[in-house]
């Protein structure tokens, strides 16, 4: 019990210490420039007699390709400096004084950081999926017809990239703790952002995309208990 209310606590800490409410701006800001990207987009494919116009689902898998990469490179960043950053720099050491035990601690950061992204992306993707609907029906700015399949494709895209990106949001933090370093995690996240079509292919299935992500997520948490053992056990010889 004891343990409990002192992670709750910690968890209280963190949010303030991450400011985690600074970083909503960042996630309009970001969702702002994407829509911006689909707009030239769409206008460029409307008014260039040689090309044809962009289909919505089309235009919905360019969405989830784009918002995924932005928010695992913004994962990236935050894993970077509140956790990699406390660790190289021993900051970390005062957190261990807690009556939680350390994986716990380190791992709750973790979780702080996947939620942030998956919340993220959801928001930002319904944003942009729902500015494009309203493109669309007023514009005709596709070349197809909104229909229930479509929204219904609209939010399997989603969920695939809120689990996506959470799970992506993990790399960073195996390798760049791997390294101690707080740049890898940053080249990672981008590395991940590029790699979302050859990991998930062009469209896949539903089932075949929740077993890549399932193994992706086996290969992820392996990868954390190691290195969390790895610099625990670090950390505790170099006090010692």
């Amino acid at each position: 019990h004891k343990e409990e209310l002192g992670l709750k606590h910690l968890m209280k800490l963190e949010i303030k210490k991450y400011k985690l409410t600074k970083y909503i701006k960042g996630i309009f800001i970001a969702t702002v420039c994407i829509i911006a990207f689909i707009t030239v987009s769409l206008i460029d494919s409307m008014t260039d007699p040689e090309q044809t116009k962009d289909t919505y689902d089309s235009i919905v898998r360019m969405l989830n390709l784009l918002v995924t990469g932005t928010f695992v490179i913004f994962s990236s960043v935050l894993t970077a400096k509140y956790i990699i950053g406390e660790y190289k720099d021993r900051t970390i050491l005062l957190m261990f004084t807690y009556p939680i035990k350390r994986e716990k601690i380190i791992l709750t950061k973790l979780a702080m950081v996947c939620s942030f992204t998956g919340i993220s992306i959801a928001i930002s993707y319904a944003l942009c999926v729902v500015y494009v609907t309203i493109a669309e029906v007023i514009f005709d700015v596709t070349a197809s017809t909104i229909t229930v399949e479509l929204i219904i494709y609209g939010i399997k895209e989603m969920i695939i990239s809120v689990i996506l990106g959470s799970v992506l949001s993990l790399f960073p933090y195996i390798i760049g703790m791997t390294k101690k370093s707080v740049s890898i995690p940053i080249i990672i996240g981008i590395l991940a952002a590029f790699m979302q079509t050859p990991l998930m292919g062009r469209n896949p299935a539903l089932t075949d995309a929740f077993l890549k992500i399932a193994i992706l997520l086996i290969i992820a948490l392996l990868g954390v208990k190691l290195t969390l053992i790895n610099k625990i056990n670090e950390l505790d010889c170099s006090v010692n």
